[in-house]
């Protein structure tokens, strides 16, 4: 028997031991450094403790090989026809004029003939196996086009229904348009979670997200919150967090979270991803170390587990994006494999309305990207399982990923999460 390659230990302050496996996310704290390793050189004797850590991916067998293990776990998901992931824009018109928006905005919405192809590419996958659909509605701003929204939900709904499939529908918008009215008839199309953008407080985000003629449109979207007040639409605030507004975040979750119980509310931040490389303004933006420490420090604030960022999700890819059956769809019916790729011509996958022509360059720079390659950096990496090699699409567009782990920040995550220090 052997220690697993994928964990990660530190001695605490207090003298004790802590291990904390990436693969199978188990931890366990030991009152002195050397008992880890007693129990493992003590296998013969199959103790309580010895099974436990077997049972939870510590100790393997000598004949384990947890690289090839973790690597069939990666390619059984991005390969599966079980699932299809769309996230489908039906205009790239918005309303907003965000600085940091990598999306050119440009005029039409997705015309009948493409909704209907869309409807049509969805049967097809699901006579094909797909079994499990997942379809988000984002933009430019969705909710300029809810008329499309409501006729190709329903016909999705109806498609799942028929072919005992399931469908999930979820949306990002900028969340100025709610009205009373678009709030029914998404709640009619079982769209059951929705997610805004609040870049933290008024002053912060009016600057950062405001309506095209120069408005700040804080107090806008936050009144809009209420109208979701009894229905079953979970609301999920993001806040777009770099150097210039993360001392917002504890104050701005605490002013979202009082709108609970009559809205199901919640808030996560997300990083601000430097994608122009025209733009110079690199020291705005936080490292992927930066954000861990921002992370834990948020999630130490609020006294609770951390559950809602990446180190937790059981998931075997960095990205949907690296799956085949994902795909991002804009309102021409041009299919992408990223959203930050979504109206740039050479990236097309195909288009829906004549799918005999396929750019499989487009997709092997996600799909056939391989982290376990013998001369990649992260083949060896003992939070290679929680990142599978980080994001394509930096690495596709700026010749390298950002690593978002380190031995200080996960120790610091580990303990804010299991310790509540």
């Amino acid at each position: 028997m052997k220690a697993s390659i994928f964990n990660f230990s530190y001695e605490r302050s207090d003298g004790s031991y802590v291990v904390f496996n990436t693969f199978s996310k188990a931890v366990i704290a030991f009152d002195e450094k050397n008992k880890f390793e007693e129990i493992l050189n003590d296998s013969q004797e199959m103790s309580e403790e010895f099974k436990a850590l077997c049972a939870n991916g510590m100790i393997v067998s000598d004949e384990t090989d947890e690289l090839a293990l973790l690597k069939y776990f990666h390619y059984k998901a991005k390969f599966s026809s079980e699932y299809l992931i769309l996230t489908v824009a039906p205009t790239m018109q918005c309303n907003f004029a965000c600085p940091y928006c990598y999306e050119t905005p440009h005029n039409g919405q997705m015309e009948k003939g493409v909704q209907d192809a869309l409807v049509d590419f969805i049967r097809e996958k699901i006579q094909s196996g797909a079994r499990d659909i997942d379809l988000t509605w984002y933009g430019g701003e969705p909710l300029l086009c809810p008329d499309v929204i409501d006729h190709v939900s329903s016909e999705v709904a109806a498609l799942a229904e028929a072919y005992q499939a399931k469908a999930n529908f979820t949306m990002v918008t900028n969340g100025s348009l709610l009205t009373k009215d678009i709030v029914t008839m998404l709640e009619k199309n079982k769209i059951h979670s929705i997610q805004i953008t609040l870049d933290g407080l008024a002053e912060n985000h009016n600057v950062r997200r405001p309506y095209r003629g120069g408005q700040g449109s804080f107090e806008r979207i936050f009144n809009n919150l209420h109208l979701f007040a009894g229905t079953k639409i979970r609301v999920n605030i993001r806040m777009n967090v770099d150097k210039q507004n993360k001392a917002d975040y504890a104050a701005l979750r605490r002013m979202v979270e009082s709108l609970r119980p009559e809205v199901e509310i919640s808030v996560y931040p997300a990083i601000v991803e430097h994608l122009n490389k025209d733009d110079l303004r690199e020291d705005v933006y936080l490292s992927g170390a930066e954000y861990s420490e921002f992370l834990t420090d948020c999630y130490g604030d609020a006294g609770e587990e951390a559950e809602n960022i990446a180190l937790s999700r059981n998931r075997r890819y960095f990205c949907t994006a690296e799956l085949e059956n994902c795909y991002v769809v804009d309102e021409k019916g041009n299919l992408y494999k990223c959203w930050d790729e979504i109206g740039k011509e050479e990236f097309v996958c195909m288009n829906l309305l004549d799918r005999t022509k396929v750019n499989y360059c487009a997709i092997s720079r996600f799909v056939a990207d391989d982290p376990f390659d013998a001369n990649s950096k992260c083949r060896m990496c003992k939070f290679l399982p929680l990142c599978f090699g980080g994001c394509r699409y930096q690495k596709n567009y700026f010749g390298r990923t950002k690593c978002s782990f380190t031995s200080a920040g996960m120790i610091q995550y580990i303990e804010n999460k299991y310790f509540h220090l």
